[in-house]
């Protein structure tokens, strides 16, 4: 395997193990990806012989700011659709007035 492509693939693992995935999950997601099964190992193993380094912890808040995006992207559309609601509702009565409340 050439170094470079077992450097990608060792990376994307130590990555995906970074964010929290476990190592059986990253990789079959490198091989669902294209990569063969030995690739694939060769590079967990060149993982698991480093030595471990410190590292950042998966920090929290950022997930959390993340549905916080999401959240706020689904109450704007939910509240724009209601404005649409309510103005369609405004501009059929401004038009029926008369018909509706008239004498």
């Amino acid at each position: 395997m050439p170094p470079s492509r077992a450097q990608e693939i060792s990376g994307g693992i130590k990555n995906a193990l970074d964010r929290g995935d476990s190592l059986s999950k990253a990789k079959q997601s490198f091989i669902n990806s294209g990569y063969t099964p030995q690739e694939v190992q060769a590079a967990a193993q060149m993982i698991r012989s480093r030595p471990l380094q410190a590292t950042k912890p998966l920090n929290p808040s950022r997930a959390k700011s993340a549905q916080s995006t999401q959240l706020s992207t689904q109450t704007i559309i939910i509240l724009g659709l209601v404005g649409v609601v309510i103005l369609i509702i405004a501009a059929a009565l401004g038009i029926f007035w008369d018909k509706i409340f008239g004498a």
